[in-house]
């Protein structure tokens, strides 16, 4: 079974915890949920650590997390601004989230 989740327009710190809830309820209801941030116009780090946590959950038990293909500019811009734009070689978060665990 398939879910896509619609972040809405703003995912930071302050809705972090509640992010990862819905994350997590969708993820025990779906085997792999898409996530579709293009409304996104307010993101900070923790809107990130929140996916890769959810994208490591995922893997542990066999489900997948993923962005829509129209994730936006202001996901790039965010990892940018941290120095971490190496991993996101386009607006599109797939390519980093299918890379596997952390070693």
């Amino acid at each position: 079974m398939h879910k896509t989740f619609n972040v809405g327009s703003s995912a930071n710190i302050q809705n972090s915890a509640a992010l990862k809830d819905q994350l997590l309820t969708a993820l025990g209801e779906c085997d792999k949920v898409t996530i579709d941030a293009s409304q996104l116009q307010e993101v900070d780090l923790s809107f990130f650590q929140t996916i890769y946590s959810a994208h490591v959950y995922a893997v542990k038990h066999g489900k997948t997390v993923e962005f829509t293909d129209d994730a936006n500019d202001k996901l790039a811009a965010t990892l940018a601004r941290a120095g971490l734009a190496d991993l996101l070689p386009t607006a599109n978060l797939n390519s980093w989230l299918h890379g596997g665990l952390p070693q």
